[in-house]
């Protein structure tokens, strides 16, 4: 894989995650702990360009780390279509941003088509990083097959308490647990930058 492949796999969560801590630092009210990240973005959203451009920024280096490493990617093709799955659903979210309070289409009766668009790219780049982790832990054992399996576990646990928190309407630990699984994936991204290219993956 080149370098300049890992470089933008090291940087590709950044933009995403300056862009989160920035609007929610200008926009009143807005809290980590009890709110969506994607209220950031909501229709009427004083900073929604903010979270735009941060979704917009990491999409395109994930984009770029697929066309500057091709087949030398770790985890080979298969990553590469989760990366570009990855980088397509943050281009849709913010293409596509949430009603106030960002509605979850199979809960609240009021969700819009917008909603429905954003809920699913999302739910698919968490299917799609849970299935890259999982083929990422294949192989011989090393630290980085055991890195991808206990990302593989971690997603898809919390992205099961995110659900039942959601639909509880747990807003006091909402965020907290949306932004741990965040947290999960881009430790995984960025770990990419540094795994090793195995058989799997295609020298």
């Amino acid at each position: 894989m080149t370098s300049a492949a890992r470089l933008l796999l090291a940087f590709a969560p950044a933009p995403f995650v300056v862009a989160t801590v920035v609007a929610s630092a200008w926009t009143p009210g807005h809290s980590h702990r009890t709110d969506f990240v994607s209220e950031l973005g909501q229709v009427g959203a004083p900073f929604a360009w903010v979270l735009a451009l941060g979704q917009l920024a990491s999409g395109g280096a994930l984009v770029g780390a697929v066309a500057l490493g091709r087949r030398h990617l770790p985890g080979g093709p298969v990553v590469a279509l989760v990366l570009a799955v990855v980088a397509a659903a943050l281009s849709v979210a913010a293409a596509a941003p949430c009603s106030p309070r960002c509605p979850i289409v199979l809960l609240d009766a009021g969700a819009t088509p917008s909603d429905a668009v954003h809920n699913a790219a999302a739910s698919l780049a968490l299917v799609a990083v849970v299935a890259g982790a999982a083929w990422s832990a294949r192989g011989p054992a090393s630290g980085w097959t055991r890195f991808s399996a206990a990302t593989t576990l971690a997603v898809a646990g919390l992205s099961g308490l995110f659900f039942l928190v959601v639909a509880a309407r747990a807003r006091a630990v909402l965020g907290v647990t949306e932004r741990a699984l965040f947290a999960v994936i881009a430790a995984w991204v960025t770990g990419l930058a540094w795994a090793p290219v195995t058989s799997h993956g295609g020298r």
